[in-house]
């Protein structure tokens, strides 16, 4: 009951969430930051309220682009795409790995079997 109480006052009082995960830069020193962001809406609002619906919130995020909301594969695979972040370190910080070989392979990005610490490589085609 507590839960329930906590989740709806929070899904009435959220102004944005923003998730950040630091990574390398591809090429030289420092880092990049690769951000989830989630904006106020009905749906975000929703899936914070009932805990049937947050398992669709990463969906809703990814469908609210328009909204500048986005996932942290969305951004990952935006940052690889540009050569920002190494395919390894985007690998590091997305949910799903399988997902995101498949968007970068629909991008045209080539994505290699090899022994690596999460069983891949890539090298980009364009180069």
């Amino acid at each position: 009951m507590e839960q329930g109480l906590v989740r709806g006052i929070l899904g009435e009082v959220i102004r944005g969430v923003i998730c950040q995960r630091l990574v390398p830069f591809a090429h030289g020193p420092g880092r990049r930051v690769v951000c989830e962001v989630a904006e106020p809406t009905g749906r975000v609002r929703d899936a914070i309220r009932d805990p049937a619906a947050l398992s669709g919130l990463l969906q809703v995020l990814a469908e609210g682009e328009f909204r500048g909301m986005q996932t942290l594969e969305q951004d990952a695979v935006r940052l690889v795409l540009s050569g920002d972040i190494s395919l390894h370190s985007a690998e590091s910080v997305v949910v799903n790995v399988a997902d995101l070989h498949l968007v970068l392979r629909r991008a045209g990005f080539a994505v290699e079997q090899l022994s690596s610490a999460h069983g891949v490589a890539a090298t980009n085609e364009a180069a």
